[in-house]
């Protein structure tokens, strides 16, 4: 996980989402950029700042984190209904 060029450092993106989280009480979804998606997951998962460094952020995927346990979810695994439009 790297730092965006002039963004804010790895320690204030982890303040930032514990603020965050501790105003959470219920299911949410969030939508982020990769380096705030990792903190998020890394606090969620209750891992350590190195293991949260560590963590690698996939693009275009659905991270569902429930009890501590992650899920990826990818475009392959997913299944939307198609709709055509019958006039």
């Amino acid at each position: 996980m790297d730092n965006a060029p002039g963004g804010e450092g790895h320690l204030a993106v982890a303040a930032r989402v514990a603020d965050l989280l501790a105003e959470v009480s219920r299911p949410v979804i969030l939508v982020t950029h990769g380096v705030t998606a990792c903190h998020l997951r890394g606090q969620l998962l209750g891992l350590s700042h190195l293991d949260t460094a560590r963590l690698t952020c996939e693009q275009g995927v659905v991270y569902r984190i429930l009890d501590g346990q992650e899920l990826v979810l990818r475009h392959a695994q997913t299944r939307l209904a198609k709709h055509s439009d019958r006039s």
